[in-house]
């Protein structure tokens, strides 16, 4: 059975910075390699997104 990871906003707000901070580029290489699924709730990928645009963030 293989593990499954649930990420909300924070962690991902991690991921849409110009530049990934190297400690989570290596935690997201861990999980692939471990063979984890990652899973996204629907309401993080429309708020994410939405907050990006209201804090004019376009290289996000």
């Amino acid at each position: 059975m293989s593990r499954v990871i649930l990420l909300h906003t924070h962690p991902l707000s991690k991921l849409t910075y110009p530049k990934i901070d190297p400690k989570v580029q290596q935690w997201l290489k861990s999980l692939q390699e471990s063979k984890t699924t990652i899973r996204i709730p629907e309401i993080a990928d429309y708020e994410l997104p939405c907050e990006l645009i209201r804090e004019g963030k376009s290289r996000s």
